[in-house]
């Protein structure tokens, strides 16, 4: 991304950061859901017991930043798969990942109210969707009202 786009992002108010994010998280989350389509089971290292990656977390995330609503048991969703993926028990194509990480990031800076780096999430979702799609979905959730 050019560093001019990216100050101009890091210089725009919270709502209007959330709302880039939000725009390049739905687009994250095409990508998920073309990658993910179904729940993936993994076995989890730490005590050995199998584990299902519910593959409609991320939608249902997203739908809680627009709407405030099931925060508690979208947190208590994540918690396993998070870690699971923090220990490699769950091996993700890389843009998939990225999209799962930036919803989850999303989600857990503007419903859970947790510091994150402003450029986190955009970063992330631009990696889901890959070199050529992200300069162009950009350009369009900085210019989006």
């Amino acid at each position: 991304m050019h560093p001019t786009a990216i100050q101009y992002y890091l210089e725009m108010d919270s709502a209007a950061q959330k709302r880039v994010q939000v725009l390049l998280c739905q687009q994250a989350l095409q990508v998920w859901e073309q990658l993910v389509p179904t729940n993936l089971t993994y076995r989890e290292s730490v005590v050995g017991t199998e584990q299902e990656l519910d593959a409609s977390l991320p939608r249902a995330a997203l739908v809680a930043v627009v709407s405030g609503q099931n925060a508690k048991a979208i947190k208590a969703r994540y918690l396993e798969p998070i870690v699971a993926l923090e220990d490699e028990d769950i091996v993700l194509p890389k843009r998939a990942e990225f999209a799962y990480y930036a919803i989850y990031n999303l989600f857990s800076a503007q419903v859970l109210q947790q510091p994150l780096d402003p450029w986190l999430v955009p970063n992330q979702a631009l990696a889901a969707m890959g070199d050529e799609a992200a300069a162009s979905a950009w350009e369009r959730a900085l210019g989006a009202p």
